[in-house]
């Protein structure tokens, strides 16, 4: 998973918080409930020990002929006490105690509530039995524990009587081997006549000449070692050298290399011989690298000149080589020599000595036969004692019966580790959850779904404005500056302003895919921050069929823009000021029949002209452009379009159709408002509280109070950035018309 992912995975998690509590707090309240039903048990302990001679029975020694001291090995200790763990939890043991106890459980069953282990450092067996009741888990325990100790002592007292019975008789077919043997040996020594004498003496005679023989051959192998050493490096060599920067008549120089040569092959002499850590090979080794140090250092010292000369290590290595080949040559003839006087010897011993090797033959059969007797009859006395032990007290004995019980409990993982378990499959199934919801979602959360979707730059990111009234929303930047809205709105404005220092953005209209965007909120807001700027801004109704910017200013809606287009009324008596300095309004004036072909004329064009003339910026707000066509006629007179997106809706294809008619209209869209998102995801919202605080000047955040928004004639002297006072009394019927637009603006907002 990149970053990006992660804080993808953070984001959405924290969109649906609640659902991600929801779905933990649910899964631990089902493992809660789970560990409220679990069922309980009682666990209860019987300890049992075997014996010395149940763990550990002796091993007759064999290193030394007729020993029976017993061996004991530990490894053989603990695979008998494995064993017996075994049988203890057997179904043979299981059968007789649920026999004993009268159950009619299944043994599969019984088996799971039963455990058997050793304590801690010791070879006590301990059993442990689980169930729902008290008294019935320790007649369990009782019950496994004596059925073990019966059955144990049956079995091993018939393995006992068994291999007793099998030794006895080994041991009797031995005794007769020893006896056959004793009497063919005694047969033959009353009629040998000395032989055995004769024989020892031709022995030493013969031992002198063989232990020669012997070295002589070592003498030969190290000598043909050390000539195939001293031929493969004959090889490597050149009868003749090309001496480059050096000299040949150098006598320190040649007397090093022949020496190295010789101690080459020394060394791989003594490695046919010896291993590499032989001291003899360590030593050549040494003395080989102190050589080539020094020949190192007097081949520097040389004069520098260039000669063809003999090889010196070539006619030292022939020479080696041929004082080798006639050394292995002397030896061979020696060896040879040799092994003719030892044949002839053992001729002379094998025809003085028949009868006396038929005498050592049968010696041997009658030791041979006389240690396994010995063997036999120590292990026949000890598998007597056996017997007499397993026929006794019994191998196992249960010295501690269940008395009480532990509980309840419950079986497996306890309540802690299910909770933690749970907790855990919890959060990761409410994140995988959260994950799948965010991918399913089409709708607009953050600005990365919005350039995905309408390939747009975000010019502006408006957080959401909880407590704030639909009609407090347009004024927000002027009725509370303090406020991160307000901010929101004022880094839209700087965006702007960066914008136009690229290319001119005198004319803009704000454009929204769908009624209920916040157009007329974010057009309101943006001309308002303009003008506390000291930038001359005219806010331009083009809303012809629902207009509602005079309602938000406190202004008359009885001359406007179209009365401008169709009275002959001049730009100049249109014009209306508002509370705000440098804002002036343009309402959008008597409801007109056909709003599309005024929008849509020349004389709407000549208007558009004259506003360049006497403003700044002239911001236009427009109505839903994907209800009516006057958003994307006024788009393509103005210098620039701003789409407003609401977030947190989901997207049906209007944005995209919106912008596609804005691209045909050669309308240039400069970027996308996202409006109302969650503040915790933007930034300057949650950041800008590090810097104000209730107490600080202009961190008070509260909406200034507005008084009821009536039509007036005409404006009241601006107030800088203080709360917009009562518009002067009108007639009844226009309160009527004024209850009616804040409905359709509410609806719109």
């Amino acid at each position: 998973m990149s970053i990006a992912d992660f804080w993808r995975v953070y984001r959405a998690a924290i969109r649906r918080k609640w659902l991600l509590a929801a779905v933990v707090g649910s899964t631990m309240a089902v493992v809660g409930v789970g560990c409220l039903v679990l069922p309980r048990y009682y666990r209860a302990t019987a300890l049992v020990m075997p014996s010395d001679e149940t763990l550990q029975r002796s091993v007759i020694s064999r290193s030394a002929p007729g020993s029976a001291q017993p061996v004991y090995d530990p490894q053989v200790r603990e695979e008998r006490l494995a064993n017996l763990i075994y049988l203890a939890q057997s179904q043979v043991v299981i059968t007789r105690a649920a026999q004993s106890l009268r159950l009619n459980e299944p043994l599969q069953g019984l088996a799971r509530r039963v455990a058997v282990d050793t304590l801690p450092q010791t070879a006590i067996l301990r059993i442990t039995a689980l169930d729902k009741d008290r008294q019935r888990s320790i007649s369990l325990a009782n019950a496994m524990a004596q059925s073990f100790a019966d059955f144990y002592h049956e079995l091993s007292h018939r393995e006992a009587v068994s291999n007793r019975i099998f030794l006895e008789r080994e041991l009797d077919s031995a005794l007769r081997d020893l006896g056959k043997a004793q009497d063919r040996l005694a047969s033959y020594r009353a009629s040998d006549g000395g032989a055995g004498v004769a024989i020892d003496a031709t022995e030493e005679a013969i031992s002198p000449a063989e232990k020669e023989r012997d070295a002589t051959e070592a003498e030969l192998r190290e000598t043909s070692a050390r000539l195939e050493a001293a031929r493969s490096r004959l090889v490597q060599e050149q009868p003749t050298v090309l001496t480059e920067e050096g000299t040949t008549d150098n006598p320190a120089v040649t007397k090093l290399q022949i020496d190295l040569a010789d101690l080459e092959g020394k060394l791989a002499a003594q490695r046919a011989i010896h291993t590499d850590r032989h001291p003899d090979v360590i030593a050549l080794r040494a003395q080989i690298d102190d050589l080539r140090r020094r020949l190192s250092t007097e081949m520097q010292r040389v004069v520098k000149h260039r000669t063809i000369a003999r090889n010196p290590l070539y006619a030292h290595l022939s020479s080696q080589v041929a004082d080798l080949e006639a050394g292995k040559m002397a030896l061979q003839a020696r060896l040879e020599a040799m092994n003719r006087m030892v044949e002839r010897e053992r001729g002379l011993y094998s025809r003085a000595s028949s009868r006396g090797v038929e005498l050592a033959a049968l010696t041997r059969d009658y030791r041979i036969a006389e240690d396994t007797y010995r063997r036999l009859k120590a292990a026949v006395d000890q598998a007597r004692i056996d017997e007499k032990v397993t026929s006794g007290t019994g191998a196992i004995q249960v010295v501690d019966l269940a008395r009480s019980a532990q509980g309840p409990v419950t079986k497996g993982p306890s309540p802690w580790q299910l909770l933690a378990l749970g907790f855990v499959l919890s959060v990761a199934l409410a994140l995988g959850l959260v994950v799948t919801l965010d991918v399913l979602d089409d709708r607009v959360h953050t600005t990365d779904d919005l350039m995905r979707h309408i390939s747009l730059p975000v010019t502006g990111i408006i957080p959401g404005m909880a407590g704030v009234t639909a009609r407090e929303l347009p004024l927000i930047t002027h009725v509370s500056p303090g406020s991160p809205y307000a901010e929101a709105y004022r880094f839209l404005r700087t965006d702007l302003l960066f914008t136009c220092k690229e290319q001119p953005l005198q004319t803009l209209c704000v454009v929204t895919p769908k009624p209920g965007q916040g157009g007329t909120t974010t057009v309101s807001n943006l001309a308002i921050s303009l003008a506390e700027a000291e930038r001359s801004v005219i806010l331009v109704d083009c809303d012809l069929r629902r207009p509602s910017l005079h309602r938000i200013f406190g202004v008359s809606n009885e001359v406007g823009l179209t009365s401008v287009l169709t009275d002959g009324t001049t730009l100049a008596d249109a014009l209306q000021e508002t509370e705000v300095p440098n804002l002036r309004l343009l309402a959008a004036g008597p409801q007109a029949h056909n709003p599309s072909n005024l929008i849509n004329s020349n004389r709407m064009r000549a208007v558009m002209a004259e506003l360049r003339e006497n403003a700044d910026f002239v911001l236009i707000d427009t109505p839903s452009a994907i209800a009516f066509s006057d958003a994307a006629i006024i788009a393509s007179m103005t210098d620039g379009a701003l789409m407003v997106v609401r977030a947190r809706q989901p997207l049906r294809g209007s944005q995209l159709q919106v912008t596609s008619l804005l691209n045909k209209a050669r309308a240039n869209v400069i970027g996308a408002v996202l409006n109302d998102v969650a503040p915790e995801s933007v930034d300057t919202f949650y950041f800008h509280s590090h810097y104000y605080t209730p107490q600080m000047p202009g961190g008070e955040w509260a909406v200034q109070a507005l008084p009821a928004a009536q039509p007036r004639s005409s404006p009241a002297p601006p107030t800088e950035r203080g709360p917009i006072p009562a518009p002067s009394a009108s007639a009844a019927a226009d309160a009527d018309v004024a209850a009616e637009v804040d409905s359709a603006f509410d609806a719109q907002n």
